[in-house]
């Protein structure tokens, strides 16, 4: 019965219940998720305070990644290509 209960009142009221018991299970373990919690709402606020220049340069270095990762696929496929060509001659 309370679980369905939990369920009417919403997830956030379930979340808190999970966590008053987590507390009284363990304090340690309460303790990593206080300590969790506290640094998403500081990454959080973090990444709300950035300033155009930096979310250019965020940007900036995703688009450097991806444009060389897609580079590392492109040169893997034309390697195994490569090879297939070369091991088709031989035979």
């Amino acid at each position: 019965m309370a679980g369905v209960t939990l369920l009417v009142l919403g997830p956030q009221v379930g979340q808190l219940c999970r966590r008053l018991f987590l507390i009284i299970d363990s304090p340690e373990s309460a303790c990593f998720s206080l300590q969790y919690d506290l640094s998403e709402q500081r990454d959080i606020e973090r990444r709300i305070s950035r300033t155009t220049g930096e979310l250019c340069g965020v940007w900036s270095l995703r688009i450097l990644i991806n444009i060389v990762v897609l580079a590392c696929l492109g040169g893997a496929g034309f390697l195994i290509y490569y090879a297939t060509l070369k091991s088709s001659e031989v035979s």
